[in-house]
């Protein structure tokens, strides 16, 4: 994936998009927000789906909103993210 925050060995895929973390590689692949395409969100009541679209920048993006939450809003249950080749 491209993603190799300090914590690799200890966390999840959800608590990096949870956190908006960034990692050692983050110059060549972009951190967790740039690599992020879509997920699965369970909010008290309902689940949001937030599918894999292309970047817009036309009002307030729920996915930013997601993005960096901490789980306030939700806890993240499934992620679409881009997968890097091995160099």
């Amino acid at each position: 994936m491209g993603h190799q925050p300090d914590s690799f060995k200890h966390s999840t895929l959800g608590g990096w998009i949870a956190t908006r973390s960034s990692g050692m590689q983050s110059d060549k692949y972009g951190d967790i927000a740039d690599i992020t395409r879509g997920m699965r969100v369970t909010l008290p009541g309902k689940v949001v789906t937030l599918r894999p679209r292309p970047s817009y920048s036309s009002g307030p993006s729920v996915r930013e909103m997601i993005l960096g939450s901490e789980g306030r809003l939700g806890v993240i249950t499934e992620a679409w993210v881009n997968v890097h080749r091995l160099p």
